[in-house]
């Protein structure tokens, strides 16, 4: 089990040096960081497993961070989110605008690179991967799926707090849970909410679990257990 007591003195630790770096003179662009969970098994997966999605409490990433939504029909979900009033997305890519505008390697990178956060319509998820490429995918960005019908408002902002939790293929993995604008409880929160579902990815669940630590993308690791 995730030794809470612990954790809350990594993530102290962790957002005291984050915010030295964040005050740092040399530091000019100022720019977020993204708190990741290292986990260390004892044993190599053979049969990695489809990734699972944990909707979290906080959000993930900055809360300016850039949103792709790719669908089917680019029109009318644009008319949907303006019609409920959703600013959250920035750019709605229509799924045969994917296909045809975004064949090359070097525009898919740029497609990769130019946000944050994928969300994708539900149906289309399967499709993915042979018009997003697989350095897309290696990129850990796999676009979290949406449910269109309804109400779209707390889907998205539902999407956007979720976890990509991928199936290790070594003896290392990590997984994102915060940035650096992330108080000390909303980590605690997503940490918390994150290893309630890890033992049913992670194969051998706990038992499989050698080591925790917590860092940020330009940080040290903190061990938590």
């Amino acid at each position: 089990m995730l030794d809470i007591a612990q954790t809350k003195k990594a993530i102290k630790a962790l957002t005291a040096y984050l915010k030295e770096k964040k005050n740092d003179e040399s530091n000019i662009l100022n720019e977020s960081q993204i708190v990741l969970v290292n986990l260390t098994l004892n044993k190599i997966n053979t049969k990695p497993k489809a990734p699972t999605f944990v909707a979290l409490p906080h959000l993930i990433f900055p809360e300016d961070s850039s949103v792709c939504l790719i669908v089917k029909d680019a029109k009318s979900i644009e008319e949907k989110l303006e019609s409920e009033g959703i600013k959250s997305v920035n750019e709605i890519l229509g799924f045969d605008d994917l296909k045809t505008k975004y064949k090359s390697y070097e525009l898919k990178r740029q497609l990769k690179n130019k946000h944050e956060i994928f969300l994708c319509e539900e149906k289309l998820i399967p499709l993915l991967p042979t018009y997003l490429g697989k350095k897309f995918f290696e990129s850990k960005k796999l676009p979290i799926p949406v449910k269109l019908q309804g109400k779209l408002g707390d889907k998205i902002d539902k999407a956007i707090k979720t976890c990509s939790v991928y199936s290790p293929t070594g003896t290392t993995v990590s997984y994102k849970v915060g940035n650096s604008d992330s108080t000390d409880s909303e980590l605690v929160d997503n940490i918390e909410t994150l290893f309630k579902k890890l033992p049913n990815v992670i194969p051998g669940g706990w038992e499989s679990i050698e080591g925790v630590g917590l860092k940020s993308t330009k940080s040290p690791n903190l061990p938590i257990q």
